[in-house]
């Protein structure tokens, strides 16, 4: 019973956290294809969280394989033409590479609480993942001089009202 418990919470931590990652898509150079990217799972996940059968459903497993089917695709695709010589600054630094590891973390994701048939396996899997992104998020949207290394539209996403002029006066003080 707890088990069950735990999935449902952790599938609404994930539901969340896609949610706000495609939100903060909004002002992306490209968000009709992120927003997607980040919606869709946050929905599946949202659905099993209310109803967790609907894990094993016919529609949430091929919904799963086309995800990670075309995810990976994808995932290939901005790695081979985008990728520079250190990876952790290409993931952290560029816009390419952000892309790429929030796609990857849905894969993950999907990978961790849907096509792992034992309870606890899935529940201790996806508590240590799902908590890891959202570590790093609240570090970097806390951390002032990691956003200004961003380009504008980063580092705006979650503080509109922030600009060039606000961080370099804020910067000042």
């Amino acid at each position: 019973m707890l088990a069950l418990v735990i999935f449902r919470i952790l599938n609404f931590i994930a539901a969340s956290f896609f949610i706000l990652s495609a939100f903060v898509q909004y002002n992306d150079p490209d968000p009709e294809l992120w927003i997607p990217v980040y919606l869709a799972p946050a929905i599946i996940s949202g659905l099993i969280g209310f109803k967790p059968s609907l894990s094993e459903s016919k529609f949430i497993k091929v919904f799963d394989f086309g995800y990670i089917f075309f995810g990976t695709i994808l995932s290939a695709y901005l790695l081979h033409q985008n990728y520079q010589d250190n990876f952790i600054h290409w993931v952290v630094h560029d816009e390419v590479g952000r892309e790429f590891g929030g796609l990857v973390i849905v894969i993950f994701w999907i990978i961790f609480m849907h096509e792992t048939s034992h309870l606890s396996v899935k529940n201790w899997l996806s508590s240590v993942f799902i908590w890891t992104p959202i570590a790093m998020w609240i570090y970097v949207y806390n951390n002032q001089e990691y956003r200004e290394l961003w380009p504008q539209h980063c580092q705006t996403a979650l503080y509109p009202e922030k600009t060039d002029n606000s961080y370099s006066q804020e910067k000042q003080r």
